[in-house]
């Protein structure tokens, strides 16, 4: 059985591997499907330390909730979600975010990622979250998929181009 339990700052280490496999994963899904984006996945160098920088501190922070899901024991994926202030133009002052969502590639198609947005409205819920965003790259065809069935639609397009 899956367990979704906080991370702990401990837990950084598999974080950051898994991160790493998320990046490794997105760019093979969407560089297949679009080429033209290949500037924009690309790494930094030393992007391992902001990455480890980052998720302590949203382990951290009271706005922000990192948790892994566990298989047995092992972790198998993780999401950092994350309340967010709206400018103020916009009606809404705040919203929910999932910042990032990850499942192992063997353990996809199990209901772990549907396991960890229970989780994640729940936290929401909680806090008086009633609107929830996410960003997906277009061309991630396999996590728009699994978006549109949890009832996300599109709201705001960036387009980009070479100069």
């Amino acid at each position: 059985m899956v367990r979704i339990r906080k991370a702990r700052l401990e837990d950084v280490p598999v974080l950051e591997r898994m991160e790493e496999s998320y990046a490794r994963d997105q760019r093979k899904l969407v560089l297949k499907e679009n080429p033209k984006l290949r500037p924009y996945m690309q790494r930094r160098q030393g992007q391992a330390r902001e990455i480890r920088k980052w998720l302590r501190k949203c382990i951290r922070s009271t706005n922000t909730l990192v948790f892994l899901a566990e298989l047995e024991g092992e972790p198998i994926g993780f999401s950092v979600i994350s309340i967010q202030t709206n400018p103020p133009i916009r009606r809404l002052r705040r919203h929910g975010s999932i910042d990032l969502l990850y499942v192992e590639k063997v353990h996809r198609g199990q209901g772990v990622s549907s396991s960890m947005m229970k989780v994640a409205l729940a936290w929401f819920q909680r806090r008086g979250v009633r609107h929830l965003s996410l960003q997906v790259i277009n061309d991630n065809r396999l996590a728009r998929a699994i978006y549109d069935k949890w009832g996300f639609y599109d709201f705001f397009v960036e387009m980009r181009r070479a100069l």
